[in-house]
């Protein structure tokens, strides 16, 4: 079980970033629920998606990490730890033709195992980014 981090970013902004005291899979489920809520199913797609990332043994006491929901020491010696992205405000940009050139998410929570304070920073920063508003490239059109 042990700590996640739950981040919610919209056009940019952190929102909300907590610490909570939960199994990853349950937060994850429970912060879709939420999501769900929120989501115009007029406008735009809802997606979970599961990555997996890859943080070298110097990032992370592996000490810490022992019973973590997602998060696995590789045979490489690789901490391996998954993170949820949970889009329920987003958008496709189509070319020529109508195919799909860019995907731009605007409201999104990010679910992970909680490590440490610098890589919970780090994946603030991401979900910021990713959120972050942008026009689409000329000649190219949002839909």
């Amino acid at each position: 079980m042990g700590k996640v981090v739950v981040i919610h970013s919209v056009e940019g902004r952190i929102v909300e970033s907590t610490v909570e005291d939960r199994g990853l899979f349950e937060a994850v489920r429970d912060y879709a629920r939420r999501a769900m809520e929120a989501w115009d199913a007029r406008r735009s797609d809802f997606l979970v998606m599961r990555d997996r990332r890859r943080l070298s043994p110097e990032e992370v006491d592996t000490r810490m990490i022992a019973g973590l929901d997602g998060v696995e020491v590789g045979s490489d010696g690789f901490v391996y730890m998954t993170v949820f992205l949970i889009s329920y405000d987003n958008s496709f940009v189509e070319g020529e033709g109508g195919r799909v050139e860019d995907y731009i998410d605007r409201g999104i929570y990010l679910i992970a195992p909680f490590i440490n304070d610098e890589l919970k920073a780090f994946l603030e920063t991401e979900a910021a980014e990713m959120t972050a508003p942008r026009s689409p490239p000329k000649g190219l059109r949002e839909t």
